[in-house]
């Protein structure tokens, strides 16, 4: 992994949020992965919202597989409709 961080159940630490910032916006490589240690079921959030649009953000989803979200208006706007931002 390119990054590591430690996160808890329920929570979007800061140290996660530096990280997704990190990779996406200090990295020459246009493929980073952030593994996350604890709970990283909210992990999308900062990644899709901190993302410009086009980027692909994949994520596991158990009994699903992989998840793959194209950063748009749409999938920023449902992302701050769900934790009331807009």
């Amino acid at each position: 992994p390119d990054f590591t961080v430690i996160n808890n159940p329920g929570e979007i630490s800061k140290n996660l949020i530096d990280a997704t910032e990190k990779a996406i916006h200090g990295s020459q490589n246009n493929e980073q992965i952030i593994l996350v240690e604890g709970e990283e079921d909210l992990a999308v959030i900062p990644a899709v919202l901190l993302s410009p649009y086009n980027t692909k953000v994949l994520y596991g989803q158990p009994e699903v597989g992989i998840v793959e979200v194209t950063v748009n208006e749409e999938s920023k706007d449902k992302i701050c409709k769900i934790l009331n931002l807009s």
